[in-house]
């Protein structure tokens, strides 16, 4: 059920804004890049995560806007210990995170340039585990699991000029349900480009 909803939740974003559509051309596209954190899972020293998010929106005006997406969490590398209870030296553990997003998106113009904004919405997400071979699995491993949440973020932004802006936000995602680990909230810290479509 999960893999139909990102479809049906995309349908009724572009229905929607197509709806609203006014002279006011209010569509835009926008991507960021930065430091994830995959729920509870530990990240080795020299494997931290980094993600991206990639959204297409439609703002009726300046104080709203509807926006689609598709986030990726990055990867994480760990120690058996965390998953299975047993020290390897060596051995890796990897986990990968990634879904789609919908949210509303709410700005408060700061004069002409500066502005800040909240968000709050839903991901369909998809975690999935791998580990090699090892002695005490000797084939090696993989599992995923499925689950949508709620979420929330806020972050600040700076227009370059009336196509270009520039921004940084932080979104977070609560209880996204890993295969092995359990729940956990996973999050991004990132800044990003948006280009407005006028």
């Amino acid at each position: 059920m999960n893999k139909l909803m990102a479809p049906m939740l995309v349908g009724g974003f572009l229905a929607l804004a197509s709806a609203s559509a006014s002279a006011d051309d209010g569509w835009y596209a926008a991507f960021d890049y930065g430091n994830s954190n995959l729920g509870s899972v530990p990240a080795r020293a020299d494997s931290g995560a980094h993600g991206y998010h990639l959204t297409a929106g439609y703002a009726p005006d300046r104080y709203f806007a509807l926006e689609g997406g598709y986030l990726d969490f990055g990867k994480v590398d760990t120690g058996s210990d965390i998953y299975f209870g047993v020290i390897s030296p060596g051995f890796s553990v990897t986990t990968k995170a990634h879904g789609f997003t919908f949210d509303l998106v709410g700005t408060l113009p700061l004069g002409d340039r500066f502005s800040l904004s909240a968000r709050a919405g839903v991901i369909t997400a998809d975690v999935q585990v791998d580990w090699p071979a090892s002695s005490f699995s000797p084939t090696g491993g993989s599992r995923s699991k499925n689950s949508t949440r709620f979420g929330a973020g806020f972050g600040a932004a700076y227009k370059i000029s009336d196509t270009w802006s520039a921004y940084c936000q932080w979104v977070q995602y609560d209880s996204i349900d890993g295969p092995i680990a359990g729940e956990g909230n996973f999050n991004l810290g990132s800044i990003g480009l948006k280009y407005s479509f006028h």
